[in-house]
């Protein structure tokens, strides 16, 4: 199924996974783009990939944790929209980084970010930032940042998760990446998209911290659900329906090597079922090569059932599989929604 075409009078997300990671994307009007983490098969990067494609160079940059299944890709983005260009058009590129540090070095921040599990991306992002120091994009808690007709608003993380992991790691000790996540909440026209990235309520309590920040958070039209719809990354509140009538849509990225989401009652997708009538996956929780080729549609008992064996079709060839899109016109209404190969639906 191909992607789907421009609109631009209509605010586009674009959420892919897996193969190795999670990539989102926006396209604001008039025509800008935010590129959030990465997402590559078989050595071919889908957020370049998906660039190319529309021919399109992203306005900002941002890699929300340093775990490899987000940073994968993130340093060929970087390279294509900063080569042959004059440092004043670079996109703006975001990275968390200790707001107490000051030791602006490549190894203080590649021990920060947990060795070399994301070295090529975070190298890339520091080199323009050393390079151009204006790029650099620090995203604090509350800072707001144009996208074309959008507002992105960073929400997440708080500036005490912040300065913990900075502790942590001045002493040596070990520290959850995901508590340090960023989220991103993006309005235009009235829409309003939260993207939740791998940020977790247990540990650390970041989604209590983001609901602190901003009790209007759950006032969305689209979730990129938290850390693959890992029970431990929901949060009552944000779950909860701001209307009746207005359904929000909500999206999952798959990470099989968890086996995320899980389908059990009181677990991933039955939790957020309880609160809304159907969610999207952009494929299954199991390997690329064993993606369903085309969308499909279950009911949640079917996928409970420990005999039930989900459709397989090992032809997926890549970009754009496993994919789901949605568009939000001016005029109003409920979105437009891409399914793409290899996704599917689940209701109650």
């Amino acid at each position: 199924m191909d992607l789907p075409a421009l609109d631009t009078d209509a605010l586009q997300l674009f959420v892919f996974g897996p193969g190795m990671g999670e990539l989102v994307a926006i396209r604001a009007p008039p025509n800008h783009w935010l590129v959030m983490d990465g997402c590559s098969v078989g050595g071919r990067h889908y957020g370049q990939q998906l660039m190319d494609h529309y021919g399109a160079v992203p306005s900002l940059i941002i890699l929300t944790h340093p775990h490899l299944d987000h940073a994968k890709g993130v340093s060929e983005v970087i390279d294509a929209a900063t080569s042959d260009t004059e440092p004043k058009d670079w996109p703006r590129i975001g990275l968390v980084w200790s707001t107490h540090e000051t030791r602006d070095d490549l190894t203080c921040l590649t021990r920060y970010y947990d060795g070399a599990v994301s070295e090529q991306a975070i190298s890339a992002i520091f080199d323009r930032w050393e390079r151009f120091p204006a790029c650099r994009l620090e995203l604090r808690q509350g800072e707001v940042i144009a996208l074309g007709e959008a507002r992105v608003k960073v929400l997440a993380p708080a500036p005490g998760a912040r300065t913990q992991a900075f502790q942590r790691w001045s002493a040596g000790k070990a520290f959850d990446a995901n508590c340090i996540s960023t989220v991103l909440q993006v309005e235009w026209e009235g829409v309003r998209l939260v993207l939740g990235s791998d940020m977790v309520e247990n540990p650390g309590q970041g989604w209590s911290n983001v609901l602190a920040f901003d009790s209007n958070v759950p006032r969305h039209a689209a979730l990129k659900v938290a850390h693959h719809g890992s029970t431990d990354a929901q949060h009552p509140e944000l779950l909860k329906r701001s209307s009746p009538t207005d359904e929000p849509f909500w999206l999952i990225t798959p990470f099989a090597n968890q086996k995320l989401p899980r389908f059990q009652p009181g677990e991933g997708v039955a939790l957020l079922l309880d609160h809304v009538s159907k969610v999207h996956l952009t494929g299954i929780p199991r390997s690329f090569g064993k993606q369903g080729l085309m969308p499909r549609g279950y009911r949640l008992a079917e996928l409970q059932s420990p005999a039930h064996s989900m459709d397989r079709s090992p032809s997926l060839t890549g970009f754009p599989d496993c994919m789901v899109a949605l568009s939000w016109s001016r005029s109003g209404g409920p979105p437009t929604v891409h399914s793409g190969r290899g996704s599917i639906t689940v209701e109650r």
